[in-house]
């Protein structure tokens, strides 16, 4: 359940600083999130709720959504990103029998 809950208040908090809804609309979207869980064990999404309750639309479910997935792809790409090695730019003619002169030629061409 931590993990739901983390992405429920991250949920919440993006709810908050798009103007979707108020602090109290999260709030009480959440109590009835905790209030269902303790009841049947079952776990219904905050977005879910705020849109059951009228508050947002689903369409601004949909986008505070796919913001969040985005984030957490990105986190999940950093760390592989930062331990990549970046590949040079240096032209390498050692294998192409090119001059150095038309290389930078090419680059210019592509470049412009």
């Amino acid at each position: 359940m931590a993990v739901k809950q983390h992405f429920g208040r991250k949920f919440g908090n993006l709810v908050l600083k798009k103007g979707f809804a108020t602090q109290e609309q999260v709030d009480k979207a959440i109590k009835e999130q905790a209030t269902e869980f303790k009841a049947s064990q079952s776990y219904r999404r905050t977005g879910d709720i705020l849109v059951a309750n009228k508050t947002i639309t689903k369409e601004q479910c949909d986008i505070i959504r796919c913001e969040i997935k985005n984030v957490k792809s990105f986190d999940g790409e950093k760390e592989s990103i930062k331990n990549s090695t970046t590949p040079s730019l240096e032209p390498n003619n050692k294998n192409t029998g090119q001059s150095d002169a038309s290389i930078e030629k090419m680059i210019k061409l592509v470049v412009s």
